[in-house]
């Protein structure tokens, strides 16, 4: 398993308001122009490495999140020897390629680039094995060249499900790199590589009305397979309020559930609760928030709460086909897993092992010959086993 890099990255914040061109959505609940916050890691690596960087959250209080931009600019070079094996002179080309992966329980499905970049180097006319490693004509040694330089590896703007984006707290990102080589024939190949990752998370988002009372705490908490229990306080409160219970699918469009008018006394603060029946047009999760009106029409939105209904279970993979990993999603909570890949006649290939993730990277440590391959995953505390196939090309 390669070593843990986390970073925390707040030392480069950039708030943008001016000469910035944004993404061409609306948002009704916004006020005034859209503004961006950023956060910048810059990450140096082998070329094959799990990075876990660490973002913050988008802070609800600076106004309302509209859209997500998350960006990765990579750099990278490579270095090889080359030898002939064969008993003929041969003629050789090098490819080189990259993928990049990221994974987060904030996202709704993967980032990635795998499969797109594949740059071909040669060709290459080597003498016939003369028995001798490492010299001769039938060798070659490239020193290091750049394969990318500031390559825009991977850019995706979110503006659906950014529920997973806001709070106080911290955004955790899995980044994956994977550089790998391409050659036919036989052959002797060693090889070197060294990368820079520029990896941006960006906040988009709008100022909104600000009441004289405030919703200071909210919270969901799923009672049982068929109730929500929404409960909130607040502070501050002035005469004519009314608070609207919403629900999202997605965490952006909101519809309305149930109105309830502010009921202040002569305490400073007030307590609400409501019970929410699950309904069977209620899919996996759930977004919850508040919106509250004054008696002049004024709103403001609390945070929004998730609640996830279903844990589906299973698993699944991809790359498929692969060429040097497979990424597998443990679809339930965290676990600790045995993983073995075995090939066609049974034999076994390779195991992992891992432990407290739903998020397993596998790096193949041989070259695997093309053909299809099992993996075969089980989790121990919960003895289930799952079978999955997947290809080599």
């Amino acid at each position: 398993m390669k070593p843990l890099k986390t970073l925390l990255i707040l030392s480069y914040i950039a708030l943008c308001i001016t000469g910035f061109v944004l993404p061409q959505f609306t948002n009704a609940q916004c006020s005034g122009p859209f503004k961006s916050i950023s956060y910048n890691s810059v990450i140096s690596g082998s070329g094959n490495d799990y990075h876990s960087i660490t973002m913050p959250q988008f802070d609800p209080s600076k106004g309302t999140l509209v859209a997500v931009k998350i960006t990765s600019v990579i750099s990278l070079q490579y270095a090889f020897q080359l030898e002939n094996n064969n008993n003929s002179s041969t003629t050789y080309t090098v490819g080189v390629g990259r993928n990049d992966y990221i994974g987060s329980t904030a996202l709704s499905s993967p980032l990635t680039n795998m499969n797109h970049i594949l740059q071909n180097y040669g060709p290459y006319s080597l003498a016939a094995s003369n028995g001798v490693a490492g010299s001769g004509p039938d060798f070659i040694s490239v020193p290091q060249f750049t394969v990318l330089n500031n390559y825009a590896d991977i850019s995706d703007s979110i503006t659906t499900s950014v529920a997973n984006f806001l709070g106080m707290g911290t955004v955790e990102f899995d980044y994956y790199t994977t550089t790998y080589y391409n050659i036919t024939g036989n052959y002797a190949f060693s090889n070197t590589s060294s990368d820079n990752i520029n990896f941006t998370v960006a906040y988009y988002y709008c100022n909104t009305a600000v009441l004289a009372s405030a919703i200071i705490d909210f919270l969901a908490t799923k009672q049982d397979n068929e109730t929500i229990k929404l409960a909130w306080t607040t502070e501050n409160e002035v005469p004519g309020l009314t608070y609207q219970i919403q629900k999202s699918a997605d965490g952006n469009s909101f519809s309305d559930v149930v109105s309830m008018p502010a009921n202040p006394s002569n305490n400073d603060v007030e307590n609400y609760s409501y019970y929410y029946s699950i309904d069977k047009a209620d899919k996996d999760k759930i977004y919850f928030r508040i919106k509250m009106t004054d008696a002049n029409g004024n709103t403001k939105y609390s945070e929004i709460r998730m609640i996830e209904l279903n844990n589906t279970g299973g698993i699944s993979l991809f790359p498929n086909p692969s060429n040097s990993f497979v990424n597998i999603f443990f679809n339930q909570q965290q676990g600790n897993w045995q993983v073995d890949i075995f090939a066609p006649n049974g034999d076994l290939v390779q195991r992992n092992n891992f432990s407290n993730t739903n998020l397993a990277h596998i790096g193949f440590i041989k070259r695997l010959a093309p053909g299809l391959y099992f993996i075969h995953a089980y989790e121990q505390a919960l003895q289930k086993s799952y079978v999955l196939s997947f290809s080599i090309q």
